[in-house]
């Protein structure tokens, strides 16, 4: 899916213990949770939904490792715009406190969801392997609006991919790590990504990926007594 690419610049952050999986609400952050201001200990890894993050700047410090196009194959071989380093090789530079995977849009087309899964356990265990003192979530695929839903793109309408958000959720439960349910958040009554959240109905503009963003932060900010 088409978006545009900038190369972010990395920051440090000391490590925290793993904890147990959880399913996050997607309610939004409640007005008594502490807001952070910095979010360097944060790597928001996968494909071009993660471009509005970078372009908007909405959770400050936090490390936007992705590429248009991205999926877990191709994790391994991509580097980032303008770099040489594959982005999977871009977490052994420092150690994180929070990972959020975006993964899934790219891979509907794929012919069978079952491979996906298994390509996405992988990458997750070797995100692991990496990190292992990060606390990991796979974020639920957005959906698109009714528009793009009905033209159905290689396989990109909204039915997929709520049924493929069932397989990510189950893979959570399965590695017990947390889900991000995005999804539910940005969606209207039917389903759909609103006609005026983003003017490709694929990628969130400023205001949608600023409810994303809230919801990010939310899991990050929890405990802290700023």
């Amino acid at each position: 899916m088409p978006a545009m690419e900038v190369a972010p610049a990395a920051q440090t952050q000391p490590m925290t213990a793993l904890e147990p999986a959880i399913e996050v609400s997607a309610s939004g952050p409640s007005k008594d949770t502490p807001q952070k201001t910095d979010f360097s200990g944060v790597a928001l890894f996968g494909n071009s939904h993660i471009d509005g993050f970078h372009i908007y700047n909405s959770l400050p410090g936090a490390d936007c490792l992705y590429r248009v196009g991205l999926n877990v194959k191709t994790a391994y071989e991509k580097p980032m715009l303008g770099e040489k380093t594959p982005i999977i090789d871009k977490l052994l530079e420092k150690q994180y406190t929070h990972i959020f995977l975006t993964f899934g849009e790219n891979e509907l087309g794929w012919q069978y969801p079952e491979i996906f899964i298994e390509d996405y356990k992988k990458l997750i265990q070797t995100v692991q392997e990496r990190q292992p003192n990060a606390k990991i979530y796979i974020q639920s695929i957005l959906p698109v609006s009714a528009e793009v839903s009905k033209l159905n793109e290689d396989n990109t309408n909204n039915e997929r991919i709520r049924a493929y958000n069932e397989l990510l959720h189950a893979l959570t439960e399965e590695m017990q790590i947390s889900y991000l349910d995005a999804a539910t958040a940005l969606q209207d009554a039917a389903g759909n990504l609103p006609d005026n959240a983003a003017t490709d109905g694929i990628h969130p503009g400023q205001v949608y990926n600023k409810k994303w963003a809230d919801l990010i932060a939310q899991q990050v900010t929890e405990g802290v007594t700023e």
